[in-house]
């Protein structure tokens, strides 16, 4: 009897960290999870978080016909010590409200990942549009989808924008360089 040769598949893992609340744009990630889910059957979107509309949501993502491409991992204390952004290709903010700084945009680029978030309050302060991810408008599902796409498809590309997320992060947001800035600013070091 002839052996079947394995077959490998390959997922691509597409990380949100955040409360599970409409704020965040869970809505818009799971229907451009439809849409990317259609085109590329290999991806699976990781929701971390907790939040009061998480059991809508679960429903939600079963409506669509795609519960199985979505985990969704309830709190999560440190993303970085478990693993997730080790895990990720990409991490997404799909956030609906203005947000103040975007913490785990930063983490997701400090980690060399490649991000898709909307531009949205100092999103685009973090993420420059076509060097270190994608940026695109609150509530375009299908804008999200083609950014997400075009990542999934493209390793080369994933790993260019997440080595210059890096440089970025170390440039940009190092507590040093940063700390030094506010003192000069206060007139307490030259």
């Amino acid at each position: 009897m002839a052996r079947k040769p394995k077959v490998q598949v390959s997922f691509r893992v597409i990380l949100q960290v955040s409360w599970i609340i409409p704020e965040k744009g869970i809505a818009d990630l799971l229907n451009a999870a439809r849409i990317v889910i259609e085109r590329e059957p290999n991806a699976h979107f990781v929701l971390a978080g907790e939040g009061r509309f998480r059991e809508e949501y679960t429903r939600l993502a079963q409506e669509f016909g795609i519960a199985s491409h979505v985990s969704w991992t309830g709190l999560v204390t440190d993303p970085f010590a478990e693993g997730l952004y080790g895990a990720a290709d990409v991490v997404c903010q799909m956030s609906r409200w203005e947000e103040g700084f975007g913490w785990v945009i930063a983490e997701g680029i400090a980690y060399g990942k490649p991000v898709v978030a909307t531009r949205v309050g100092a999103i685009p302060e973090i993420v420059q549009d076509s060097k270190t991810g994608f940026l695109v408008n609150r509530g375009d599902s299908t804008a999200m989808a083609d950014a997400l796409t075009k990542l999934i498809r493209d390793p080369k590309l994933r790993a260019q924008l997440g080595a210059s997320g890096r440089v970025v992060t170390e440039t940009e947001f190092e507590l040093g360089n940063n700390l030094r800035q506010v003192l000069q600013l206060y007139g307490i070091r030259d």
